[in-house]
Order: C-alpha cells, then structure tokens, then sequence
C-alpha cells in the first residue's frame, strides 16, 4: 500500500474542519511515539480465549490466518493463539493530559477543565466552537 502526504494532509484538513476533536486525535495517530499509537502486536497469553474488546488496548481488527477482520466479527469473538491485534495503544500523556495510565494498559480520565460553546462570527454566520472555560 501506498500512502501519499498529500492525500493524507487533505483527509486530515476535511476531518478537522468538521471535527476538529477527531482531527486531534487522527493528528496523535500519526505522531509516532507519544499519545495513541496504532499497533500490530501478537495477542498474549492473557488474552487468548478472550473477546477483542477485553483486551487492554482498544482493538480495531484481529488478523487471523492471514484475514483482516473487524473485531466486531462473531468468528473473532474468542481469541486464539497466533492472532495479531491491530489495536490503538496509549505510550504516553496526551496533549492535555487527560487520560493518565494507570498500568497494565489501563487509562483513567483526569479531570481538565470544562469546556463550554462560545459563539463565533465567521463570513457563514455565528457557529459554535469548544472553549475551555476558566
């Protein structure tokens, strides 16, 4: 697979634009090494026999036999030895802080700010966007 910068960039743009929240996130999946992380990992031991969604990390897809499949499919509902997880993995703070780990890939939220609508002008007319309140 070949994956161009610019049609990446513009994919990222058009998310931002309409969810600049799920823009971030995309933005700390692409980050290598800090905040989310997508992973492909073996499952391990502990996980064997158990559904994709008791797993530590949040898995998007099992590879099982050499198939890619969602983890919402029934034939992955019990994992098995030799399985590979694509899974989205915490490695360290995000950019506010607001999940802290608490081990064994486990997250806890911490308390940040509250976040309020202020109303904006722009050359549409008056929009809602977040603002941290404080």
């Amino acid at each position: 697979m070949v994956v161009t910068s610019s049609g990446s960039a513009g994919r990222l743009l058009g998310m931002s634009t309409f969810s600049p929240n799920a823009g971030a996130v995309l933005e700390d999946l692409l980050t290598v090494g800090s905040g989310l992380d997508m992973v492909d990992r073996e499952v391990t031991a502990a996980e064997v026999g158990a559904a994709p969604q008791d797993c530590g990390d949040l898995v998007v897809a099992v590879v099982r036999d050499g198939l890619r499949l969602p983890y919402t499919d029934p034939g992955v509902a019990a994992l098995r030895p030799g399985d590979r997880l694509i899974a989205i993995h915490r490695v360290g703070a995000t950019a506010g802080g607001a999940l802290r780990d608490t081990g064994a890939n486990r997250c806890e939220p911490v308390r940040t700010r509250p976040v309020r609508p202020a109303i904006q002008q722009n050359c549409y007319g008056p929009s809602r966007t977040p603002r941290p309140t404080g």
